[in-house]
């Protein structure tokens, strides 16, 4: 029965230790919570944009972002960036915007809204500069908008084409004995071509082509106001993958 009563207590002492412990770790994160200073920017504020970061169309919201460090942040959505750009370009506090263009996470459209965005801010005097250790051609696109746009001096500017490749399975299927029902009309229906062609049709390459060449001319048009590379020497050498070393 003493043995009973010698483990009972034992138990309950822990229960009791464990208890008091949690409560003053809640307590703390509570009263951080609470009592948190918020940041402030001051006069002179500097925004900072990093491509790197996918920004989908609804914000990403953290739900430990409170209790972590200050990376540990919301993310917010592309939406939210476009204006938070906007009104930027209408604080006095903010001097001008600072982009990270290392890498770019975003899409050719998300890109595309970014850039303009930045475009419009530049409108209002202030500056922007960009800065990258090797920056990519999505996110040079973007980071080209700046009044200056830097560059590691170990670094370089990773130039390329667009290429698009399509396999073809219908070889495959026919070796499965697999039939598929296929309906299309016209010949420019390239969607069902892998399963119904062996190679690229010509009406397939055509759009291709001209889809692939749109898209090059507009990335080739932004960076004709680079100054350490010539767009004719880029046009000529982007079939292949080209790093342009920084001077």
């Amino acid at each position: 029965m003493r043995s009973f009563f010698k483990f009972f207590f034992a138990s309950l002492l822990a229960l009791i230790v464990f208890t008091v412990i949690v409560f003053f770790i809640i307590s703390g994160w509570i009263a951080g919570i609470l009592y948190a200073q918020k940041s402030e920017t001051g006069s002179r504020a500097v925004l900072v944009l990093d491509l790197g970061q996918h920004f989908r169309e609804n914000a990403q919201e953290n739900p430990l972002a409170e209790f972590g460090t200050d990376e540990q942040y919301d993310i917010p959505g592309l939406y939210d960036v476009i204006r938070m750009l906007h009104f930027a370009k209408q604080d006095t506090a903010v001097k001008g915007i600072y982009v990270k263009c290392n890498s770019n996470a975003n899409g050719f459209a998300s890109s595309e809204e970014i850039r303009d965005a930045l475009l419009d801010f530049r409108k209002s005097g202030k500056f922007v500069y960009a800065y990258g250790d090797m920056i990519e051609q999505k996110a040079y696109y973007v980071g080209n908008v700046a009044d200056r746009i830097y560059c590691n001096p170990k670094g370089g500017v990773d130039w390329r084409g667009f290429s698009t490749e399509i396999p073809f399975i219908k070889g495959s299927l026919q070796k499965l004995e697999i039939e598929p029902q296929i309906f299309y009309a016209g010949k420019f229906k390239s969607a069902t071509e892998p399963l119904r062609e062996d190679r690229m049709t010509d009406a397939n390459r055509l759009q291709t082509s001209a889809l692939l060449a749109d898209l090059y001319n507009r990335k080739d048009s932004s960076g004709k106001r680079t100054g350490y590379r010539r767009p004719e020497t880029g046009r000529k050498r982007t079939p292949r993958s080209v790093c342009f070393r920084c001077p």
